[in-house]
């Protein structure tokens, strides 16, 4: 039997990923403020472990690959496209406050293909640029799924990883490497989302647990190892900081397999976690361009005030009203559309 359980601390886990992402971007170009909040660039790490458990879920859930389309397709793209576009306003709107109009409608079709990356085209918004990175899995599941290899994914991943690993440091070619990375950007991040694969198998029994976790401590030893080579993470904090960040995030995932988080599923961050997928591709412009420059540059207001009372406020009531008015019936109405046409 499929199961239809949905984990609300996976939604937690969301929220709390989002607040971090949100305030490393509040504070990443203030001197001071960043001192803490410096390490929520790791956000996107544990929204990659997430996803990696969540799709390995919703596969066992389809009948078959075009369900599967259906419903990411369903799910991403209506609050993608209403983000883009949100953002493009607001980009029009300060253009024509500075009076220099510029804005590129080209640039923006390109993002809403969400495949902008492959096109040369620059994102709209800089938290965009894990999409491809998502996107990318995505594929390598269905094209798993669909040719019945889905159970060689782990051997596959691995094999994929441990050679990215091995050409690293044996070649030691910077230029090389960064080219590896340009064209198949996932090369980066892989084991993250394979650690949540094997998270979900032994959570579900479809693992050993020593097996299982011997692979998820190799993975975690393989990301670490790999800190010098990719990601942004070491633009912003060190080696020693990043292990014990993403160490932490292995740990809380053994935590939630074994049932030892309930207490973190509560309305606060269920709620975060609900809007998470918005607030991640909304906040950015508007909190780095817009309303910490006028309320904190321009009129002086204290900054974590801003930050805290204004900023956030604002985020996540423009993710609420996207994520329950938007998101919410356009999915809908978008899969039982889908679903009609390609049953």
């Amino acid at each position: 039997m499929k199961s239809k359980r949905r984990y609300a601390e996976l939604d937690a886990l969301r929220g709390v990923a989002s607040l971090l992402v949100f305030f490393f971007h509040a504070t990443m170009d203030r001197q001071g403020y960043n001192k803490i909040f410096k390490i929520g660039v790791t956000g996107v790490d544990l929204f990659f472990i997430i996803s990696g458990f969540v799709i390995f879920m919703s596969l066992q859930r389809v009948k078959d690959g075009k369900e599967f389309v259906v419903n990411r397709v369903s799910r991403l793209y209506p609050t993608y496209w209403v983000c883009v576009i949100f953002t493009s306003v607001l980009m029009v709107i300060h253009s024509l406050y500075r009076h220099k109009f510029d804005i590129d409608i080209l640039k923006i079709l390109s993002n809403l293909t969400m495949f902008q990356y492959y096109f040369g085209v620059d994102d709209i918004d800089g938290s965009y640029w894990t999409m491809i990175i998502e996107m990318l899995f995505y594929i390598l599941v269905f094209i798993l799924y669909i040719c019945g290899a889905l159970n060689r994914i782990i051997f596959i991943m691995f094999s994929v990883s441990l050679s990215f690993v091995a050409f690293c440091y044996f070649k030691n070619d910077g230029e090389i490497i960064s080219s590896l990375i340009n064209q198949f950007p996932l090369f980066q991040f892989v084991l993250l989302f394979l650690s949540g694969i094997l998270f979900y198998k032994i959570m579900h029994y479809q693992l050993e647990a020593f097996n299982g976790y011997l692979m998820i401590i190799l993975c975690l030893l393989i990301q670490i190892a790999l800190f010098p080579y990719v990601g942004r993470s070491r633009i912003f904090i060190s080696w020693l900081e990043y292990s014990v960040i993403i160490i932490g995030y292995y740990f809380i995932f053994w935590l939630f397999v074994n049932g030892y988080i309930k207490v973190i599923a509560n309305n606060l961050l269920l709620l975060f976690g609900k809007i998470s997928f918005a607030l991640y591709l909304s906040h950015s412009y508007i909190t780095f361009y817009l309303i910490i420059p006028l309320f904190h540059g321009k009129i002086g207001v204290n900054f974590w005030i801003v930050v805290l009372f204004i900023n956030l406020p604002i985020v996540v009531l423009v993710s609420y009203v996207i994520t329950y008015y938007i998101e919410i019936p356009v999915s809908k109405y978008m899969k039982m559309k889908l679903r009609r046409k390609y049953s």
